[in-house]
C-alpha cells in the first residue's frame, strides 16, 4: 500500500475533510457513510471533476510530501542593489539604517542581503549557473527567471539526478493518443503508418549516460531460465544478436541487466560478463509461480544501437510536422541528426 493510500484510509484529518466535502456535495450529512456513494467510482469521479474534493486532495498532497518545497524567487530582487557599492564585484552580507553614523552598537534596522549570481544567455555568457550566497545550485536554466507560475499552481520544478547506483529508464511511446477524453480517438492510431517507439536511458555508476533504441529487429526472448550463477544464456533466436569478435564482445540487455558475451554457438551465448556497467545480476525466469510461460525479452546493446552521438539532451526529438515521435511518416529521413529517423531505423 502506498503512503498516500494509508493517509487516505487512516489519517483523521483526511477522513474528516473527505466526509465534510462529500456531505457538502450531496447536501446530506450522512452521504459520506453511504456505500453507494463512496464506493461508486463514477460518483467519486464526478466529484473530482467538479472540484468538490480539492481540500482533501490538497491535504493528501501536503501530508505525503508532494507540496512545493522550494523557494519562490521574485525576479525584481535582481534589480536591487546597495547604493555606493558595485553589485557585480562587491559581496555583501547585510546593510542597514542608523541614526548615529559612527556608533559601535549596530544598525537601528538591519537588512539581510542575499547575493545571487547567474546568467540569462548561454550563447554570450557561458554555462548556465545559479549561485546564492556563494553556494552553487545545479539544475537551473536561464528560462527559470523568465517564467511566472507554471502549471496549475506552482513553478516548474527541475529534478537533477546524480544517482549512487545505476539508473535505468525504459520508455515506450505507443501509436494511440491514450488519455484523450474521446474514447474513439484514444483507440485510433495517430495515422496508418505510425509504429511504437521504444528506447532506454542508462546512467551508470561512472557518470556516463547511454541512450539505446530497442527495435523489433534486434530483440529476441530467453529460451530457458537464467540464474545469477548461470554461465550460459540460451535465446530463441540468436540471429538478431551480433557475433562477437576477439577483443570486441557482444552486448545484450536482459531486462535491467547488461551482459557481455564473447562466444555465440547456435542460440547459446557464453563466456559471459554478467552485471556489466554496474547493473545488477539477477535471476530471469521464463515461467511464473503457476508454471505459465513468461516472455523475457533480450535485445542488442551494441554501440550501433545507441544514439548519444545525436545529443539527445540538446536535440529536438520531434521532427517538424510530426504529430508524435511514433509518426514515422513525418520523420526527417534526410537529416542525419534526426533522433526520430534513428529510433525508427529509417
Amino acid at each position: 500500500m502506498r503512503a498516500i493510500d494509508r493517509l487516505f484510509k487512516f489519517d483523521p484529518d483526511v477522513i474528516a475533510s473527505f466526509a465534510t466535502e462529500v456531505n457538502a456535495y450531496y447536501s446530506n450529512t450522512s452521504a459520506s457513510g453511504n456505500a453507494n456513494i463512496v464506493a461508486n467510482s463514477n460518483a467519486i469521479y464526478n466529484m473530482l471533476e467538479a472540484g468538490a474534493l480539492n481540500t482533501t486532495l490538497y491535504l493528501l498532497k501536503e501530508k505525503v510530501g508532494g507540496g512545493f518545497r522550494g523557494d519562490t524567487l521574485d525576479a525584481n530582487v535582481f534589480t536591487k542593489f546597495v547604493e555606493g557599492f558595485d553589485a557585480t564585484s562587491d559581496y555583501l552580507t547585510n546593510f542597514g539604517y542608523d541614526t548615529d553614523p559612527w556608533d559601535t552598537v549596530g544598525f537601528d534596522q538591519n537588512i539581510e542581503v542575499v547575493n545571487y549570481e547567474g546568467i540569462f544567455n548561454e550563447s554570450t555568457q557561458g554555462n548556465i549557473t545559479l549561485r546564492r550566497n556563494d553556494q552553487t545550485y545545479e539544475g537551473f536554466d536561464g528560462a527559470t527567471f523568465k517564467r511566472i507560475l507554471y502549471g496549475e499552481e506552482r513553478p516548474e520544478e527541475l529534478a537533477l539526478f546524480d544517482p549512487l547506483e545505476t539508473l535505468i529508464m525504459h520508455v515506450t511511446t505507443v501509436i494511440y493518443p491514450l488519455g484523450n477524453s474521446n474514447a474513439t480517438i484514444a483507440a485510433t492510431p495517430i495515422n496508418g503508418t505510425a509504429s511504437n517507439v521504444e528506447y532506454m536511458v542508462h546512467q551508470n555508476l561512472f557518470g556516463s549516460t547511454e541512450y539505446l533504441r530497442i527495435l523489433e529487429d534486434n530483440r529476441t526472448t530467453l529460451a530457458a531460465n537464467v540464474y545469477s550463477y548461470s554461465t550460459e544464456i540460451t535465446v530463441t533466436d540468436s540471429s538478431v544478436l551480433l557475433d562477437p569478435k576477439p577483443e570486441s564482445p557482444g552486448v545484450i540487455w536482459i531486462g535491467s541487466e547488461r551482459v557481455l558475451y564473447a562466444r555465440k554457438v547456435g542460440n547459446t551465448l557464453s563466456l559471459l560478463t554478467r552485471g556489466a556497467s554496474g547493473t545488477t545480476i539477477q535471476d530471469w525466469l521464463v515461467t511464473d509461480d503457476q508454471g505459465n510461460s513468461v516472455d523475457v525479452h533480450v535485445w542488442s546493446g551494441v554501440e550501433s544501437e545507441t544514439f548519444a552521438q545525436l545529443e539527445p539532451t540538446a536535440n529536438v526529438w520531434l521532427d517538424a510536422g510530426a504529430l508524435s515521435i511514433t509518426d514515422n511518416a513525418n520523420a526527417n529521413v534526410g537529416n542525419v541528426s534526426s533522433i526520430m529517423k534513428f529510433l525508427h531505423n529509417l
